[in-house]
C-alpha cells in the first residue's frame, strides 16, 4: 500500500495549521471564529490588543455573559 499521498497530504495539512496559527497569534486584526454552535473557537492577537485582554480571560468574560443570560 502507497502511503506516500497520505503522508503528503498530513504534512500539507500541518503546513497550513502553522501559517494559520501564526496568522492569528501575530493578526492585529480582530478576527473570531466561532463553531456551529457559535461558540468562539479561536481568537486573533488583535483581540487581546482592542480588549486589552488575554485570548483565555476575554473567553471567560464572554462565557460568563452567555451563562447570565
Amino acid at each position: 500500500v502507497d502511503i506516500s499521498e497520505r503522508k503528503q497530504a498530513e504534512k500539507a495539512l500541518v503546513e497550513s495549521e502553522g501559517i494559520f496559527n501564526q496568522f492569528m497569534a501575530n493578526s492585529p486584526e480582530i478576527v473570531f471564529i466561532k463553531d456551529e454552535k457559535a461558540r468562539y473557537v479561536k481568537l486573533s492577537k488583535g483581540v487581546e490588543d482592542f480588549f486589552r485582554k488575554t485570548k483565555i480571560r476575554f473567553l471567560v468574560l464572554i462565557m460568563a455573559k452567555i451563562l447570565n443570560h
